[in-house]
């Protein structure tokens, strides 16, 4: 059969008989196929929004936090150091306490109060005072009494 090509006038569209071929066209992917191509492509979107802020902020976070870490590690040490410097300290105090407790006993046990009193009556001559002969003072808030006028003459 021969293909006739003829011309129609008019207002209607042109129409052309071409053999009866199957046309190929890609078959569309499945519903299911879709879901799985959707799910296989966010963890990619995912990676792609990790950018270059997210990596700056990330690695700031991880040198502060470096950071952190030393300066606790410092003070700790530090802490140690002190702990160790107060122990030696305390162990030189004590044992200059107890230094200081021994020369006071060592110092009072050399003094005989009997002999300084025997000496003080016999060879110097002091005599216990009469009631006459005590004048007081008002005790003033310090434990001394500062003398700003002669002592007056008791008779």
């Amino acid at each position: 059969m021969a293909k006739r090509n003829f011309y129609v006038e008019g207002s209607t569209a042109r129409v052309y008989d071409f053999p009866a071929v199957p046309k190929e066209r890609p078959e569309a992917p499945r519903r299911e196929e879709r879901r799985e191509v959707k799910k296989k492509n966010k963890p990619a979107k995912r990676v792609k929004r990790f950018g270059a802020l997210s990596f700056i902020a990330f690695s700031l976070a991880s040198i502060m936090m470096l950071f952190a870490c030393a300066n606790l590690i410092s003070l700790q040490s530090e802490v140690t150091a002190k702990k160790k410097e107060i122990t030696a300290l305390t162990n030189k105090y004590e044992s200059l306490v107890n230094d200081n407790d021994a020369t006071k006993a060592r110092i009072g046990s050399d003094v005989d109060l009997n002999a300084i009193y025997k000496i003080a009556t016999e060879d110097l001559g002091m005599v216990y005072p009469k009631a006459g002969q005590i004048v007081k003072y008002n005790r003033a808030t310090e434990q001394y009494v500062k003398q700003y006028k002669d002592v007056p003459d008791v008779k």
